[in-house]
């Protein structure tokens, strides 16, 4: 058993000591620029979330995905996501294609 326990730790540590030499090298700018900041890296998707929220509030008859995406300058597939966890929260309802606030 303390072996098993030895050999994950070591492990743990082999791939601690890899994801920071790619923070090092810049291979994973957001997790280095969230460090540097003192900031999370769960922000952007939160902020994306809020916006996407603030967008359907500014539109209450109803807006689909792909007008939601050309107005945030963003893929609307990247939007998927986001909407399905506004549904599931009770925030928006989706009707006829369309994203309304509830």
């Amino acid at each position: 058993m303390v072996k098993l326990e030895r050999k994950i730790e070591m492990r743990r540590a082999k791939f601690e000591a890899q994801k920071q030499a790619k923070i090092r090298k810049g291979q994973l700018k957001w997790e280095r620029r969230a460090a540097g900041r003192g900031v999370q890296p769960q922000v952007k998707p939160r902020l994306e979330e809020e916006r996407t929220l603030a967008m359907i509030r500014e539109n209450p008859s109803g807006i689909k995905l792909v007008v939601m995406g050309e107005k945030l300058g963003m893929d609307w597939r990247k939007l998927i996501p986001i909407t399905k966890k506004l549904i599931d929260e009770g925030k928006i309802v989706k009707k006829e294609g369309k994203y309304l606030p509830t």
